[in-house]
């Protein structure tokens, strides 16, 4: 198999599971606020956040996993199967920014309750 087709192979699935991965581990961070600060406000505020970040990583996958049509255009575009492709480039960068954007929302959020 060449390297570069088992490399384009990857990509999807590296999304996937790095998406699950920092989903995870930022919900585990909410979960620690509401035990660390038992104020129905801090509650309120990590559910909506803890809802934001389950869309964001739904978005995520399914981005992965629909971004080019057939999947197996992702690493087959040597001509021999009819597909295309959406901007993957704009869609990384979108899901950085909202990883970014999460991330700092979440590091503020007990700056509230000091």
């Amino acid at each position: 198999m060449d390297t570069l087709v088992l490399f384009r192979k990857g990509i999807p699935a590296f999304l996937i599971i790095w998406n699950f991965t920092i989903c995870f581990s930022k919900l585990s961070v909410l979960f620690m606020y509401v035990m660390v600060i038992p104020v129905r406000r801090m509650f309120v505020a990590c559910r909506a956040v803890g809802l934001f970040i389950a869309l964001w990583n739904t978005g995520g996958v399914l981005g992965a996993l629909l971004l080019c049509r057939p999947l197996s255009f992702n690493w087959d575009k040597s001509g021999a199967i009819e597909g295309s492709c959406g901007d993957n480039r704009l869609f990384y960068i979108w899901l950085g920014i909202i990883n970014v954007v999460a991330e700092a929302v979440i590091l503020l959020m007990p700056l509230l309750f000091l």
